[in-house]
């Protein structure tokens, strides 16, 4: 077995797929996009493993009860998905100026 991180999303990182837009996500939502992904009852280990890697969570409530979460810092763990290969890197961009030959 090879050694080294794993490039499989785990299953925090499924829930942050989700997030990254920084809308606010409704636990119905959730549940209809990672249904057989993740498991649900865990949601909140799986926030809890997200703040842990530096996300900034708000949780969204009506009364007691969570009907909402959104991610604040979603461009900081944009950056963290993409060092982690969870999302493309960003597209590079060319000009003229670039394939010029420099003249000696």
């Amino acid at each position: 077995m090879a050694r080294g991180q794993s490039k499989k999303p785990r299953q925090a990182e499924k829930l942050l797929l989700v997030l990254l837009d920084g809308h606010e996500v409704s636990m119905n939502e959730i549940e209809t996009t990672l249904g057989g992904q993740v498991q649900v009852y865990r949601l909140s280990t799986y926030l809890w493993n997200l703040k842990k890697r530096g996300a900034q969570i708000t949780k969204v409530k009506q009364g007691r009860k969570v009907i909402a979460i959104q991610l604040t810092n979603f461009d900081q763990m944009a950056e963290y998905a993409q060092s982690r290969g969870l999302l493309a890197a960003p597209a590079v961009v060319l000009t003229a100026e670039d394939f010029a030959v420099a003249s000696a």
